[in-house]
């Protein structure tokens, strides 16, 4: 049983392990010291707290790649020790936004504050080092995996933990008797959408299949919902914990995941949400804020229930367009055709400043970012077969009424919270 923001005296910190999303705190948003007291002793008081270090430290040399390349400063590893940080996943798609020199600094950086690493490294052996921890008597394996296939770690070159390797599989597999509890944390999927893509949905509950306890997801940016599934645990995105983004609203808050730990099990999974206000990561009350707790009860409800792929077909048809349409259009056109069909895509990149071989280059990257990302095929590849005679789905008013409930709680998600 999930238990939705307890009182955090219900929750044996001591016995639990704390897992919070993602975390980049390169902004002038955020206090010097970024939590208040109440979220710091919720930190500091559980056995581990883990977060996703979406960032890396610089190096002379950056990886060619769609989106930004994202840094940090320098101080940056101690202030999340400070704050009660003691391992995090580096199991993402900015890891290695620095390549090799910019993953080991990373890597130093936390290890001189006392925090473990783990889902990457220099090699495959070190990126699937499980992060061990005991609690009383009982063993856990926490394991990072990364979707976002842009530098998968082999025998001799650095990188993050694939999830879709048989090998990571086996990995996991093997696992499960060396320790009581197995723990996956997974970053993946498609950003700033309610629900996950069914490839990703599919990819995790496969997880729990393969004996894995629980599952913890990030990378959209945004909460998701969860489910409890066949004995394990999923949770498909906790948001955005440290990672603040102004003009979107759904980023300005997120949930933590307090795993607590019994004889050799779970005794029980507790649901701890998060609000950002005036530079400092505070807790959100649900009990102040029904909306949010609509929204995740919502979109946990499409998630595990029996319509979910109708869900998933009506959101590719908003986000189609919306991402990936002007892209493909775009792949190996002539910037005439660009501008007829196109025009505002066009100008936008003309006006960037981009001369032919960029312009090239751009679109080769684009197309490289979406095969190296299942999640990314999976919405293309629906969306396509609805656009065909092959699909009548759109025509149904099961499709309708998905489309509007879609609508809807992409909107509650962005409801501004109150703060308390």
């Amino acid at each position: 049983m999930i238990r939705e923001s307890p009182d955090v005296d219900d929750i044996d910190l001591k016995k639990s392990i704390f897992l919070v999303g993602d975390c980049y705190g390169q902004s002038q948003f955020w206090q010097s010291n970024p939590v208040t007291d109440e979220t710091s002793f919720i930190l500091k008081s559980s056995k581990v707290t883990i977060g996703n270090f979406e960032a890396t430290y610089p190096s002379t040399s950056k990886l060619d790649k769609v989106g930004p390349n994202l840094k940090i400063s320098n101080d940056y590893a101690k202030t999340l020790s400070q704050i009660g940080f003691n391992a995090m996943s580096l199991a993402n798609n900015h890891v290695m936004d620095y390549r090799e020199r910019g993953l080991l600094k990373t890597i130093d950086e936390l290890t001189k504050f006392g925090i473990d690493t783990f889902g990457a490294g220099e090699n495959y052996c070190a990126a699937s080092r499980q992060l061990t921890v005991e609690i009383g008597s009982t063993t856990i394996g926490i394991f990072g995996m990364c979707e976002h296939n842009e530098v998968p770690a082999d025998d001799s070159n650095p990188g993050t933990m694939d999830i879709y390797s048989q090998r990571s599989m086996s990995c996991l597999v093997n696992s499960l008797d060396q320790n009581d509890i197995v723990v996956a944390v997974v970053h993946g999927g498609i950003e700033e959408i309610p629900i996950p893509p069914g490839v990703w949905r599919e990819t995790l509950r496969g997880l729990i299949d393969i004996g894995v306890d629980a599952v913890i997801g990030h990378h959209p940016h945004i909460p998701q919902g969860y489910e409890c599934y066949n004995d394990g645990y999923i949770f498909y995105s906790l948001g955005n914990w440290m990672m603040y983004e102004e003009d979107k609203p759904n980023t300005h808050w997120s949930y933590g995941v307090a795993i607590e730990i019994g004889d050799g099990s779970i005794s029980s999974v507790n649901i701890v949400p998060f609000r950002i206000n005036n530079g400092q990561i505070c807790r959100l009350y649900l009990s102040e804020n029904p909306h949010i707790k609509d929204y995740l009860r919502k979109s946990s409800n499409i998630i595990s229930g029996e319509q979910y792929h109708v869900y998933w077909k009506a959101l590719t048809e908003m986000i189609y367009e919306q991402r990936y349409n002007s892209g493909l259009e775009d792949f190996g056109s002539n910037g005439i055709e660009t501008l007829i069909r196109n025009p505002k895509y066009f100008f936008g990149r003309l006006l960037r400043g981009k001369s032919k071989n960029e312009i090239q280059e751009e679109q080769l990257l684009v197309m490289i970012d979406i095969l190296q990302n299942r999640s990314h095929i999976d919405a293309i590849k629906t969306r396509l077969v609805l656009k065909s005679n092959k699909s009548n789905d759109e025509q149904e008013s099961k499709f309708i009424d998905a489309r509007q409930n879609i609508n809807e709680l992409t909107k509650l998600a962005t409801t501004l919270i109150q703060n308390r």
